[in-house]
């Protein structure tokens, strides 16, 4: 950002780094655009606030602190990459959003991918695991042989019928071979936190 503003920025070699010093003086050059001066720095601040006082400022409440600043952190960080996808290619967000969604799979931390094949790491609902795999793969759509090898046995000896279950509910479309998760089914992974870490 402070390349952007002004064409120099302080080198990465530096012993210690002001970051407030350092958004302030972005905040001056008036020739930049406010995403430039004021977004982007700010919700970098946010991401090294969570980083540097990680754990310390949680209530005892039950809830997952570290989970809840990875999702804030993935979150900002996305943005901010759309942001400078942006911003270099002279895109509109919508263009940016969708390169970035391109090149970006979602974080799941219940699964592991062995020999390029996602394993979910605890048993879930026939519907909720064809979900939560959707998820994992991203924005783009799934071929259903794809989407079936990636699938245990459990499921898909079950395959026409969940798949069916969640065209249903408007959880998936499918589109001749191709398998894409809908808005409502990402809600629903996200809701019911199918993701959660274990």
């Amino acid at each position: 950002m402070q390349f952007e503003a002004s064409g120099v920025h302080d080198p990465l070699s530096l012993r210690t780094f002001n970051a407030g010093r350092a958004i302030t003086k972005l905040e001056n050059h008036t020739g930049a655009s406010e995403s430039v001066r004021f977004h982007v720095p700010r919700a970098v601040r946010l991401i090294y606030d969570v980083r540097n006082n990680r754990d310390t400022g949680h209530l005892r409440d039950g809830i997952d602190p570290n989970f809840q600043d990875a999702s804030l952190v993935v979150s900002c960080m996305d943005w901010i990459l759309a942001e400078l996808v942006r911003i270099a290619h002279n895109v509109t967000p919508g263009e940016a959003q969708d390169l970035i969604a391109d090149i970006v799979t979602k974080e799941v931390p219940l699964i592991q991918e062995i020999e390029g094949k996602p394993i979910v790491l605890k048993s879930l609902a026939h519907l909720d695991h064809l979900l939560v795999i959707l998820y994992w793969a991203g924005q783009g759509p799934i071929t259903r042989g794809q989407l079936r090898d990636w699938l245990p046995d459990r499921v898909t000896r079950n395959f026409s019928r969940v798949i069916a279950s969640a065209v249903k509910g408007y959880l998936i479309h499918v589109e001749e071979d191709r398998v894409y998760l809908t808005p409502l089914g990402i809600d629903q992974v996200e809701k019911k936190q199918l993701i959660r870490p274990l």
